[in-house]
C-alpha cells in the first residue's frame, strides 16, 4: 500500500511542478477548505483546540478559523514542490527578511544560534531562508511523518531544496558539532513534546507537554536563542521571514 501512496503522491507532484505558484495556491487551498468539510475527525479536533484558545469566539467565527487554517495547510504541501525546484533568485523574489541584525548579534558572539520555528505560514519556504541571507546556515531537527511513503516524499523535496535536516531523535550529536561550528540549529517549538519528554506547563488553562529541546542545546554550548517567524502579507506575492 505505501508504494502507491509513494507512485500517486510523486506523480501529483511532477504534475504539480508544471503549474504557476498562483495556481497551486488556488488548488491546495480548494483541496484545504474539501478536507474540512469532509475530514470529520480532524475537523472535531481543530474546533475543539479553537475553543479552548478562543472560548469569546462565537461558534461561525472557530468554524472560520479552522477552515482557513485547512486550506493554509493544504496549500503549504501543495507549494512544497514548487519551492523545493525554485532557484535562488526566485526565492529572493519571494522572501523578505526582516529583522537579520537581531540574528547578527546573537552569531557575533561565536556560540552558535538555537532558532525556535511554529508552523506559520509557509514554512517549507521558510527552511530556504539560507537562499536569501546566506549567512544563514541552518540544520533543522523534524520529526518524521507517521505515513512511511508521505515521509520518503517529503524528505526527497527537502533535500532537492538544498535543506540540511536531522532527525529528532538522532540530533543531539549533529546539533551540537554545528552550534560549536557557530552555526544554526532550528527546531519547531509548537507541538507537543509526548509524555517522558517535554516539561508539563499551562498552556491555555490546560497542562501542556512543551518541548525543551531549545534551551537544553542552548545550556550545554552556550548558544544564543532567536525567534523566526514567517508570515504571509495577505494578497501580496511577497512574504516577510521576522528574526528577533
Amino acid at each position: 500500500m505505501q508504494w502507491l501512496v509513494y507512485a500517486s503522491a510523486k506523480l501529483l507532484l511532477s504534475l504539480a511542478r508544471l503549474a504557476p505558484l498562483a495556481a497551486l495556491a488556488a488548488i491546495g487551498r480548494c483541496v484545504g477548505r474539501l478536507a474540512f468539510a469532509v475530514d470529520r475527525r480532524h475537523r472535531r479536533v481543530a474546533l475543539r483546540n479553537l475553543c479552548i484558545a478562543f472560548p469569546e469566539k462565537s461558534d461561525a467565527e472557530r468554524r472560520a478559523i479552522a477552515r482557513e487554517s485547512f486550506a493554509r495547510i493544504a496549500q503549504n504541501f501543495v507549494l512544497m514542490a514548487k519551492v523545493a525546484q525554485l532557484p535562488r533568485e526566485k526565492i529572493a523574489d519571494l522572501l523578505e527578511i526582516t529583522g537579520l541584525e537581531h540574528f547578527r548579534q546573537i552569531r557575533a558572539r561565536g556560540k552558535g544560534v538555537v532558532a525556535l520555528l511554529g508552523h506559520f505560514g509557509n514554512w517549507e519556504l521558510l527552511s530556504r531562508v539560507n537562499n536569501v541571507a546566506r549567512e544563514i546556515r541552518s540544520l533543522d531537527v523534524i520529526r518524521p511523518l507517521k505515513s512511511a511513503a508521505l515521509d520518503k516524499i517529503v524528505r526527497e523535496l527537502r533535500s532537492a531544496g538544498d535543506m540540511r535536516f536531522v532527525e529528532r531523535g538522532e540530533a543531539t550529536a549533529a546539533a551540537v558539532a554545528w552550534l560549536r561550528e557557530n552555526e544554526t540549529v532550528s527546531l519547531f517549538v509548537d507541538q507537543r513534546a509526548g509524555a517522558g519528554h517535554g516539561l508539563w506547563l499551562p498552556f491555555f488553562g490546560r497542562l501542556t507537554s512543551c518541548e525543551t529541546g531549545p534551551a537544553i542545546l542552548a545550556r550545554r554550548t552556550g548558544a544564543g536563542i532567536a525567534s523566526i517567524l514567517r508570515l504571509a502579507r495577505c494578497r501580496r506575492p511577497r512574504n516577510a521571514c521576522l528574526l528577533y
